[in-house]
């Protein structure tokens, strides 16, 4: 979706939120806790979602 849409849909903060804030790491989560992904990647997880 292009940005000037992001904009008149959801606002500007929005689209910032979406384009500019780096997303986190679960490596503590993984190490501390034996914390695993249910879905190894962001595309499985999407896949099987929208099945």
């Amino acid at each position: 979706m292009p940005r000037w849409l992001g904009r008149i849909l959801a606002g500007e903060m929005v689209v910032n939120m979406m384009t500019e804030i780096r997303g986190a790491s679960n490596a503590k989560a993984k190490r501390e806790l034996g914390w695993t992904l249910r879905y190894p990647s962001w595309r499985e997880g999407f896949a099987t979602a929208l099945a």
